[in-house]
């Protein structure tokens, strides 16, 4: 591996990592919205029922169903995208290291032990 090999490596990493960003934002948004627009439906639909606490809460849960299935996707959505991010950022800071090193190496050649 030469030195434009590497340079070719930390750039493509940092173009993923990038991606993994801007996929991150785009998760955080939308798990944010979903959480949202769950708590609205839920607290509408407990409003639209009657009987008791448990039967309202029951009810009202029923009736939420699907929106909480779709918060709880977009949150394990989320998770995912940030944990991508993580691996992304530990992939160009171990191109960076190996960079170090070849420079390092580079150096020790053109100039001996120092």
């Amino acid at each position: 591996m030469n030195a434009a090999d590497l340079n070719n490596q930390l750039l493509e990493a940092v173009d993923i990592l990038r991606d993994s960003l801007r996929d991150l934002e785009v998760r955080t948004r939308n798990a944010a919205t979903t959480e949202r627009d769950y708590r609205m439906a839920k607290a509408t639909a407990y409003l639209a029922t009657t009987g008791t606490v448990a039967e309202r809460e029951a009810n009202a849960e029923r009736a939420i169903n699907e929106l909480r299935f779709h918060r709880d996707m977009a949150d394990g959505l989320k998770t995912s995208a940030l944990e991508a991010t993580r691996a992304n950022r530990t992939i160009v800071s171990a191109v960076q290291t190996l960079a170090g090193l070849y420079r390092e190496e580079a150096s020790f050649d053109r100039t001996g032990p120092q």
